[in-house]
């Protein structure tokens, strides 16, 4: 058997997990959230070696890469409507240039809220696996929020489940780690 401490993954965790709170600051905001992510993407590959189970860091990665795709899907539907409706106005034909524009950003839309479904379930598993290997079951119930907020981020009120609550259900999460973890040799 050999015992590990979590002492630092559990403030690591913690801070990486709210600092996306304060990602409306200006010229600093994004900076945060930013950071906010490679402090956790850490913390979870720091678990996910103490205990052995490689599933919990690979789902989260999976599931950080996912919504970065699904973040410049948003990003160029945006482009692309204002793009098309700049176009549109110089060339005198704003009418259909902006339903073109309005097509475009529902397609990029849709695929992106497709990515984020799909990353919010990766980090729904890696979460839950979380949960059970360091017997901390608010991870789960954290998984099982941002997962909800995904499906309903196209109605806005998802993306308060995300962002403020996701972001402090999983700074808990962290802190609610035990202080240390003990790998049994036959432990699978």
């Amino acid at each position: 058997m050999r015992e590990k401490s979590l002492k630092d993954i559990k403030i690591l965790g913690g801070i990486g997990a709210l600092l996306p709170l304060f990602g409306f600051l200006p010229k600093i905001g994004w900076i945060l959230s930013f950071v906010s992510f490679i402090i956790l993407i850490f913390a979870t590959k720091k678990l996910a070696d103490i205990s052995e189970q490689r599933k919990i860091f690979t789902n989260y990665l999976i599931s950080f890469l996912l919504n970065i795709g699904a973040g410049t899907m948003i990003f160029l539907g945006l482009v692309g409507f204002l793009g098309t409706g700049i176009l549109g106005w110089w060339r005198g034909k704003i009418g259909f240039a902006f339903l073109r524009g309005v097509l475009f950003f529902l397609g990029c839309a849709i695929v992106g809220w497709i990515l984020e479904i799909v990353g919010a379930l990766f980090l729904k598993k890696s979460f839950q696996e979380i949960g059970k290997r360091f017997k901390t079951d608010i991870f789960s119930l954290t998984g099982v929020i941002f997962f909800i907020g995904a499906l309903l981020s196209p109605l806005l009120i998802g993306i308060l489940l995300i962002i403020p609550i996701g972001s402090i259900f999983t700074a808990v999460s962290f802190l609610s780690l035990p202080d240390k973890f003990t790998l049994k040799e036959n432990q699978p």
